[in-house]
């Protein structure tokens, strides 16, 4: 295989071309930072392009930083591999500095997160927290404003979970003729075959677009009634539910969010009214109930020659599309959550993840540790 591929350093600066002769495999995700996996010969080249922190640009408006790095020694020869996050994972190293109560759009409000953490930071020490070449995309218009209020956690984490519970796909892009990134927002696009406001897109097996998949469902976690409780003490506290789909009976499945952390008079210059501090409550219901959704989703491996869709032309991350898969007796409208994509000696591979996945170790040890 030749694939090349330019290496940056931290600050954006140019280092060279590294050229792949075994395997990369990236994958972009909606609502959270993706990942990547690069795997080269060993040479003089090659080690000292892939260090820790420099940034690969992979394709497109995608780059990743490395952060793994293995070298391994076979009999087919000395092989590098390194691995990192996409460039979304740079919002993991900050964190909301204090309390944050903002009444704005969710993606307007994940802009103006991501300005105050990253770009023009104004509390902590502000030069230190500035990350440079980062800048800011606008916010797409639309969408009701909602009330949100935090303190403290990390700015990845605060993401994801807006981005989930109001369907925003969100990362930052690499635009490497600057060079800069570039943080992003946009609403999810309804591409399935049961609108007509938008060109549909339908993958199915039965017109040779799906070559495997896999489908699973799993009920054990979802809950989709919640009762909020707020600022108070015992019988004085502030409690509201949550219950959007009036759930009765084996199917109604209640969850307790503990939102102490919410203040009516968290910031003194601007009391919340009320109806303001219930809309607080009730936003963050909603979150709660997103991190606990029905897990269904949908892994298919997509035909890449002479596609019918194509990524990034057809369809974006956070749209939702329809796939059916006759062998399985599976059709799905489901969101694109992730996109992984490989080139390597067996040709190039298409991986999309449909719907609301299992989640991880790491994603219920962290919902865990946050109650």
């Amino acid at each position: 295989m030749d694939l090349k591929m330019e290496v940056y350093t931290p600050g954006l600066e140019l280092m060279g071309m590294l050229e792949i002769q075994r395997s990369v495999i990236w994958e972009e995700k909606a609502f959270s930072a993706g990942s990547f996996s690069v795997e080269s010969l060993i040479t003089a080249e090659s080690l000292a392009l892939l260090q820790p922190e420099n940034i690969i640009w992979i394709e497109g408006e995608t780059a990743g930083i490395i952060e793994c790095i293995q070298e391994n020694a076979g009999q087919d020869g000395l092989y590098i591999t390194v691995k990192g996050r996409t460039l979304t994972g740079i919002l993991d190293r900050r964190i909301l500095w204090g309390l944050y109560s903002l009444n704005d759009t969710a993606p307007a409000i994940m802009r103006q997160l991501v300005n105050d953490c990253c770009v023009s930071p104004a509390r902590g020490d502000a030069e230190a927290r500035k990350i440079p070449g980062l800048v800011l995309a606008d916010a797409p218009a639309g969408g009701d404003k909602i009330r949100f209020q935090k303190t403290g956690g990390t700015l990845l984490e605060v993401l994801e979970q807006l981005g989930e519970a109001y369907g925003v796909a969100f990362g930052v892009r690499f635009d490497p003729a600057i060079p800069r990134m570039e943080f992003w927002t946009r609403w999810g696009v309804d591409r399935s075959v049961h609108q007509t406001e938008n060109e549909p897109v339908f993958y199915s097996t039965e017109l040779d677009d799906v070559l495997a998949s896999e489908y699973t469902y799993n009920s054990g976690n979802f809950r989709n009634v919640s009762l909020v409780a707020g600022e108070g003490e015992g019988c004085g506290r502030t409690m509201i539910s949550i219950d959007p789909g009036g759930a009765s009976g084996l199917s109604r499945r209640e969850l307790f969010v503990d939102a102490r952390d919410l203040k009516s008079d968290g910031d003194p210059d601007k009391p919340l009214t009320p109806a303001e501090y219930t809309a607080a409550l009730t936003d963050r219901g909603r979150e709660k109930l997103a991190e606990n959704q029905l897990v269904q989703s949908f892994a298919a491996d997509a035909r890449t020659y002479d596609p019918t869709y194509t990524y990034g032309g057809d369809y974006q991350l956070g749209d939702t599309i329809t796939v059916t898969d006759e062998r399985l007796g599976v059709t799905a409208d489901a969101v694109v959550q992730g996109v992984e994509r490989s080139v390597g000696a067996q040709g190039e591979g298409l991986t999309l993840t449909l719907g609301y996945g299992q989640p991880n170790i790491y994603d219920i040890l962290k919902r865990k540790a946050e109650k």
